[in-house]
């Protein structure tokens, strides 16, 4: 194996700086500085202003989402508050209308226990005549007895004591309830 060596030009610098490296460097730089300052104006300004509006809206929002439930706990105590309130009047109409129905209860017992001593009171009246027109029938009947006894007696002329065998037969035959009041 041969080596082959070329002759070379000898290398006097390491990166290559020299005048037109240097010049394009300097020019590249100054129109980047010069890009970023155009750029900046135009584009930096319009984007920091549209983050400082998107900001203040989502700042909105977040002032918004705090109102709105702020708002909705105190929609939520409102309505608790009048939960609270039915409840109550719903206990006072259920205890109204306990204490009206047992008011009722009393009245319609107090009228039937008026009404029961009516009927008890016109029962006893009843009685009361039935046994005046018993007692009336009694005598009627004591009368007729009489009259048939002063009959029979007029008619036979009898003896005392057949008289009195025919007023005990008279007296049987009529019983033992004819004669009790």
């Amino acid at each position: 194996m041969h080596t082959v060596y070329l002759a070379a030009e000898p290398i006097s610098r390491l990166f290559g700086l020299d005048a037109e490296t240097v010049s394009s460097a300097l020019i590249v730089m100054l129109s980047m500085f010069l890009l970023f300052v155009l750029l900046g104006y135009l584009l930096f300004d319009p984007v920091k202003q549209f983050l400082a509006q998107r900001q203040e809206k989502i700042a909105n929002k977040l002032h918004e989402a705090d109102q709105a439930e702020i708002a909705a706990h105190n929609m939520k105590e409102e309505y608790e508050a009048k939960l609270k309130e039915i409840q109550k009047e719903y206990d006072n109409i259920l205890e109204e209308s306990r204490k009206k129905a047992l008011d009722k209860e009393r009245k319609i017992l107090a009228d039937a226990q008026q009404e029961a001593e009516k009927i008890i009171a016109r029962g006893r009246l009843e009685i009361e005549r039935e046994k005046a027109q018993v007692q009336d029938d009694i005598r009627n009947q004591i009368v007729e007895v009489a009259t048939l006894l002063a009959g029979k007696f007029i008619e036979a002329n009898m003896t005392e004591d057949k008289q009195r065998q025919l007023i005990r037969e008279t007296m049987d035959g009529m019983g033992d309830d004819a004669w009790m009041n």
